[in-house]
């Protein structure tokens, strides 16, 4: 029998190696809160019967293969001797060119590509080669409420445009937020490849977290989860802070969770501004530790900047199942994928966070009611009927 041989492009650096010999044992990766993409990505294969090549640009190098499954670890090439930004662009084109190499040799039919594996429009020549390409959009094409303004960024924008419009078989976004924007950019021309997924996790961890805390209770506790990267907004968590600090001495406290570039930054930014004692910082922690935070925790914080496009948030969808209201900047979907569980504050804006908080930890009704809604509304992260793996039955061709 003919089977489907489908490449699949991750774009984060994932090590897909470790996450592969996790699901062929049928447990989950122990570091991880979510099913994985690629996780789902194979219950379509072994539901199919179809065999994969996947490919992530995991700094190790590492390579595997069985029967059903390749898998190479290949970092993207640094281009020396030119600018940084001529550099990213060559960057994003020769890995481009690598995975379409890549796909033919493995004779694909299918391509499953993630937003940020390469330019969307460098997969016009995989269906010049005869295969169908499905981009995953993971993330919006631009932060929302911010679109490209530099010449670079609109150019290719106009060249995925295309792309969208003409090159994809079907478009996969993780929220409306990233449909919206396909749509703004290419018209009603593509309304029908458009299919919306959602993160999926795995109950049982969330079962482990107690209620959050008394809304009376005091200090307050508020808890960042992620990437410690700037325009992940952490270095903005220090000044809300401190402003909250002076206004109301010692009535709120913060963890700040995760490691990234920042970390070093943001630790010493918290010791010059002399929050040592009202900011925990523990870099990364493990997933058992991490349950223990949350309980003491009453909301988490998700400052992502202008400088992301953030296609969802995982983090806050987390958050929300644990049974923790959500204050999120305007350029974080996920607000808008659970509106009564978040509060959504003005991008950038320092203050808009410090009312935010403020509001939350005064007003127990809404407090109750933003509590009551993370179960309602956080319901979607466990639905495996809106899963990837359920969408990939929906859109991919069966042999």
């Amino acid at each position: 029998m003919n089977r489907n041989k489908i490449f699949y492009a991750c774009s984060g650096t994932a090590d897909l190696i470790k996450s592969y010999k996790h699901w062929e044992k049928g447990e989950h990766d122990p570091h991880e809160v979510s099913i994985t993409f690629s996780g789902q990505i194979l219950e379509y294969c072994k539901a199919s019967n179809s065999k994969i090549f996947m490919v992530s640009p995991h700094a190790n190098g590492d390579s595997f293969r069985d029967d059903d499954a390749v898998i190479e670890h290949r970092p993207k090439l640094k281009v020396p001797f030119v600018g940084s930004g001529l550099s990213y662009h060559l960057g994003e084109f020769s890995y481009g060119f690598i995975l379409l190499w890549k796909a033919l040799r493995f004779r694909s039919d299918i391509a499953l590509v993630d937003s940020g594996a390469t330019y969307y429009f460098m997969l016009f020549l995989f269906r010049a080669f005869g295969i169908k390409v499905i981009p995953i959009l993971h993330n919006t094409l631009w932060p929302a409420g911010f679109p490209p303004r530099k010449l670079s960024g609109r150019v290719i924008q106009w060249c995925d445009r295309w792309f969208f419009r003409y090159g994809a078989n079907a478009i996969l976004s993780v929220s409306k937020e990233c449909e919206k924007q396909v749509l703004e950019l290419c018209g009603r021309k593509v309304e029908k490849k458009l299919v919306q997924f959602r993160a999926q996790f795995h109950k049982a961890y969330f079962d482990n977290i107690s209620l959050p805390p008394a809304h009376e209770q005091r200090p307050f506790k508020v808890m960042f989860i992620g990437r410690v990267e700037v325009f992940k907004g952490v270095l903005d968590i220090l000044d809300m802070a401190a402003q909250l600090n002076e206004k109301h001495p010692n009535e709120y406290e913060w963890v700040i969770c995760g490691t990234g570039p920042a970390l070093a930054a943001l630790q010493a930014k918290a010791r010059q501004k002399g929050l040592t004692d009202i900011v925990n910082i523990p870099g990364w922690v493990e997933l058992e530790e991490l349950i223990e935070l949350y309980r003491d925790c009453h909301i988490s914080i998700v400052p992502t900047t202008d400088g992301f496009n953030e296609g969802l948030a995982m983090t806050a969808a987390e958050s929300a199942l644990s049974g923790r209201p959500v204050i999120a900047s305007g350029v974080v979907p996920a607000a808008g994928e659970m509106p009564t569980a978040c509060y959504k504050a003005i991008t950038n804006d320092i203050n808009s966070f410090v009312e935010g908080i403020e509001k939350i930890a005064s007003d127990k009704g809404l407090y109750e009611q933003m509590k009551l809604a993370c179960g309602k509304e956080s319901l979607q992260f466990l639905d495996r009927t809106k899963g990837l793996t359920a969408m990939l039955h929906q859109v991919l061709p069966k042999k």
